[in-house]
C-alpha cells in the first residue's frame, strides 16, 4: 500500500509576512537628499560670489553678452588672460586705475620711478613730508647748511637738525638714504631732483655726520657745489648724476 502512503502526505504551506515602512514609506528620504542637494548648491553659489570682486563678476557679465563676438574674432582688448576665470568679454575692470585716495590733500607729491635689474619700473606716488631729512655741511662754508634746510623745508619736506660732515669736504653733492627704506629712497630722489639732480645712494655706516640722526633716513651731504644756493638757482642748473643703483629717476608733481 505504498501508493496510499503518497496519497496521504500532509501538504504543508509557508507564507511569509513583509513588513512595510509605516504610512510614509520611505519617500522622504529621497526628498530630504534632493533638499540637502539645493542647500549646498545654493551656499556654495553665495561663496563664489563673496569671494569674487566686483571687477571679476563684471567681467564675466561681460563675456555673457556677446559670447560668439568674442569666440569669432579671438578676444581683443580686455578679453582676459590665464588670471581670470573666463577668457573674453569687457575690459579688465580688476586693475584699480582709481587715484590714491590715502595720499594727503594738498601736500607736495613726487612721482618715482624705482626699478632695478633691469626690471619693469614701478610708478610710485612719493609725499615730500615722508621721511625726515637732515643736512650736512660738506663745503666748509659757515651757515650754508642751515640755509639749504630752511629752504628744503619752505619746498615741503620734513627736515631735522642741520650739522656738518666728518668726511671733509666735498665737491660734489650727494643725497643718502637708509639701506632697505623705499619711501626714504623716494624721498632723497625727490631732494636730489629739487637741488639740481644731484646723485643719491645708500647711507654707509656710520653716516658721515657729526650729529645723532635720530629718525631722519634721508642725509643731504652739501658740497661746495650747491652750498649757498637756492633751490631755484639748482633747478636752473642740469646735472647728469652718475649711474644709481635701483635705476631711480623722479618728476616732481607740480
Amino acid at each position: 500500500m505504498a501508493g496510499d502512503s503518497k496519497k496521504l502526505q500532509p501538504i504543508i504551506i509557508k507564507r511569509v509576512k513583509k513588513g512595510g515602512h509605516g504610512k510614509h514609506g520611505g519617500a522622504w528620504k529621497i526628498a530630504y537628499a534632493d533638499f540637502v542637494t539645493a542647500m549646498m548648491a545654493f551656499f556654495l553659489l553665495m561663496l563664489l560670489l563673496g569671494s569674487t570682486t566686483e571687477g571679476d563678476k563684471k567681467g564675466i557679465a561681460d563675456f555673457f553678452n556677446a559670447p560668439l563676438k568674442i569666440s569669432l574674432l579671438g578676444g581683443g582688448s580686455g578679453s582676459g588672460d590665464s588670471s581670470h576665470v573666463l577668457r573674453g568679454g569687457g575690459t579688465d575692470l580688476s586693475l584699480d586705475t582709481t587715484p590714491d585716495a590715502s595720499a594727503p590733500v594738498g601736500s607736495d607729491l613726487v612721482t618715482t620711478t624705482l626699478g632695478e635689474g633691469g626690471s619693469t619700473a614701478v610708478p610710485t606716488t612719493v609725499n615730500k613730508a615722508a621721511a625726515t631729512v637732515v643736512v650736512a655741511n660738506a663745503s666748509g662754508i659757515g651757515g650754508s647748511a642751515g640755509a639749504m634746510s630752511t629752504a628744503l623745508q619752505t619746498a615741503g619736506y620734513t627736515m631735522g637738525t642741520p650739522g656738518n660732515s666728518t668726511a671733509g669736504t666735498i665737491d660734489t653733492s650727494v643725497v643718502y638714504y637708509a639701506v632697505g627704506d623705499v619711501t626714504a629712497q623716494g624721498v632723497a630722489t625727490a631732494v636730489a631732483t629739487d637741488m639740481g639732480g644731484i646723485a643719491v645712494l645708500e647711507m654707509p655706516a656710520p653716516p658721515p655726520y657729526d650729529g645723532d640722526l635720530g629718525t631722519a633716513t634721508v642725509l643731504v651731504m652739501l658740497g661746495t657745489d650747491t652750498a649757498n644756493k637756492t633751490l631755484a638757482d639748482l633747478a636752473a642748473v642740469t646735472v647728469t648724476p652718475p649711474a644709481v643703483a635701483g635705476g631711480t629717476t623722479t618728476t616732481v608733481a607740480g
